[in-house]
């Protein structure tokens, strides 16, 4: 077996058998280490792991931590957003991690606890992790933690638009951001997903959503509508989104807009339109349970057949 170099090898016999051999290039401690390892019946994983875990910072504060993470992630080129967005995740938890410890003492059940107190959602958790991950890695830590994902359940009653708010956003919606209106509202796409206009592809009357845009990061592949085309072709990427989308709102004169408005109801469609939650669910990318829990029974048939048609109209 090959060890750490071409002229270092160990025999097939055991090492204490009269036909030992080591190559010269080894002193006497490398091979009492070698020694060591065979008789113990170590991988050099475990010999890693160990050694590691005896040169542990074990005087590294959170606080100390943090700010090293977020100079390494401006040395690697992160945004300006991206290097904000963690700083306030974390400055925030570290509020729900008891002061006295240090890092190596923060345990797996506190900081569990303590996402739970910081009431962490899934992106606030999975910047948790990659941080803690991190640490791991700079032996800041002596064993990894892994963060659990938050379950996803509906805040209140899922609600839809009606069709005449529809009508009225498809009917003062700006021609150079109907493209985005039907990703949200006719396509059934994640804002988030929408506006990441370089991952989507429009191909033979299909929308392939890449991986990079799409949340599960998972791609998936939707058939449009006939008709539809015109829409596809207008997919652009926008400047200053959010500001344009409360402005048409206002222009539609739409009093009520719930939370996850857009999907919400394109997902309710689509499930009518289908009538398989199977081939809804790799629509939307969701789960066929998650997708039952939210949209079963939002909206009647007739209710799906006149959105529908409200695209059909403007497409044709």
């Amino acid at each position: 077996m090959a060890l750490w170099g071409s002229g270092v090898r160990l025999p097939s016999a055991p090492p204490n058998s009269s036909s030992r051999t080591v190559a010269p290039v080894l002193n006497s401690q490398d091979i009492q280490i070698i020694q060591d390892v065979w008789d113990h019946n170590l991988s050099l994983v475990q010999v890693w792991s160990c050694y590691k875990q005896l040169h542990i910072n074990d005087s590294c504060t959170y606080e100390q931590a943090l700010k090293a993470f977020l100079e390494d992630l401006a040395h690697r080129n992160k945004t300006k957003r991206y290097i904000d967005e963690m700083r306030y995740v974390l400055a925030r938890l570290q509020h729900y991690l008891p002061g006295h410890l240090k890092l190596p003492e923060i345990t797996t059940k506190t900081m569990w606890s303590a996402l739970e107190s910081a009431g962490m959602g899934e992106t606030g958790r999975r910047k948790a992790a990659v941080f803690l991950n991190w640490a791991y890695h700079q032996r800041m830590m002596p064993v990894p933690i892994k963060v659990h994902g938050k379950p996803s359940y509906p805040r209140g009653e899922i609600q839809t638009l009606s069709n005449r708010d529809v009508a009225s956003l498809i009917r003062v919606c700006p021609e150079d951001l109907l493209g985005h209106l039907w990703l949200c509202l006719c396509m059934g796409l994640r804002v988030a997903e929408a506006v990441r206009s370089e991952d989507l592809i429009m191909r033979d009357g299909h929308l392939i959503v890449g991986a990079k845009a799409a949340k599960t990061k998972t791609r998936r592949v939707i058939q449009w509508l006939p008709g539809h085309d015109r829409f596809a072709s207008q997919v652009t990427p926008q400047v200053n989104l959010r500001r344009r989308m409360t402005a048409l709102k206002s222009q539609a004169a739409i009093k009520h807009w719930p939370r996850n408005a857009m999907r919400h109801t394109a997902a309710s469609h689509w499930l009518n339109y289908y009538q398989d939650e199977a081939k809804a669910a790799l629509h939307l990318g969701h789960s066929p349970t998650m997708l039952h829990r939210h949209y079963k029974a939002l909206v009647t048939r007739k209710e799906s057949e006149e959105f529908f048609k409200l695209w059909d109209c403007l497409g044709n």
